[in-house]
């Protein structure tokens, strides 16, 4: 995000107290926040029936200070996959849903990255959650004609989608560039 509108979006979030134990999600349901943990120690759970008579739940993540949450349900428009409970006293900052919103529709990069991938077969697998951790973590990179992005016999350090453009491969095979 640019400068600008993060200052304008911190002066927008608000500080939520919570208490060890309270729900901030329930697994079904659509998050009108995002949350930014502040300090304190929050679970996820992933509510699921061992029998017809047994209700049970498996841990799938801990979040503590600097993570967050809601933003897939937010970015996806679909419901939580895990619920999460305050395991401590928490602080938090809070982002409307249609803050949130107008912020990463600005974000052109974000967009751009989610629109792609959404179309490349091997992350239709992906769950919700994986899916928007992996937008999150992709770089845009651009590059130049003639560019090398990849050395043959190299290791691989990096995992390209093309966006735009055109790739030439090109492999020297004893001695002969194909």
């Amino acid at each position: 995000l640019e400068d600008s509108m993060l200052d304008d979006i911190v002066q927008i979030m608000r500080k939520v107290t919570v208490t060890d134990g309270m729900e901030m999600a329930i697994q079904g349901t659509f998050a009108t926040n995002f949350y930014i943990i502040q300090e304190g120690r929050l679970e996820a759970y992933d509510e699921y029936m061992d029998n017809v008579m047994s209700h049970s739940s498996r841990l799938k993540a801990v979040y503590s200070q600097g993570d967050f949450f809601g933003d897939t349900s937010l970015i996806f428009k679909c419901p939580f996959l895990y619920s999460i409970v305050a395991r401590t006293d928490c602080v938090l900052w809070a982002l409307d849903q249609e803050t949130f919103s107008r912020a990463l529709v600005s974000n052109k990069e974000i967009q751009k990255t989610i629109e792609t991938l959404v179309e490349v077969p091997i992350f239709n697998a992906l769950d919700d959650g994986l899916f928007s951790d992996t937008v999150l973590k992709f770089e845009i990179k651009n590059c130049k004609p003639e560019e090398v992005i990849v050395e043959e016999d190299s290791p691989a350090t990096h995992f390209y989608v093309l966006m735009d453009g055109r790739i030439d491969l090109k492999s020297n095979w004893y001695g002969v560039t194909k």
